[in-house]
């Protein structure tokens, strides 16, 4: 069974889909007992079915356990897409409750929350 599902996995990716818990569970309860030969699923009664039929089938009947894999933008490599990411974290805001947290430390962790509130209020 693990192959089926791995070989699933990929071609729900390759179709553009990113199946969750729930389509697991349901592939394992239609396909119990098949075996992968040569990309189809090979059932019990000696039928079988192509692993992109079964991925079709499984998504019409059960479109809500399917996510669409968000498609990345073409135009940023991947590169600057991780510098803005960096960028952006860089430039997050004290959190509500620090100066609370603050007052209670002492010590090399007060001189680094100093240091951090420093940097981040300065940006």
């Amino acid at each position: 069974m693990q192959e089926i599902e791995d070989a699933f996995v990929s071609e729900c990716r390759r179709q553009g889909f990113q199946p969750n818990t729930a389509t697991m569970n349901q592939l394992a309860i239609d396909y119990a007992g098949s075996v992968l030969n040569g990309g189809f699923i090979v059932l019990p009664s000696h039928l079988s079915i192509a692993l992109k039929d079964a991925v079709r089938d499984l998504a019409q009947r059960c479109p809500e356990v399917f996510a669409d894999i968000e498609a990345t933008p073409n135009n940023a490599s991947i590169t600057q897409t991780i510098i803005s990411e960096v960028r952006t974290r860089r430039k997050r805001s004290l959190p509500s409750d620090w100066s609370a947290v603050r007052e209670r430390m002492t010590g090399i962790t007060a001189e680094m929350m100093d240091q951090i509130a420093q940097t981040r209020q300065g940006k």
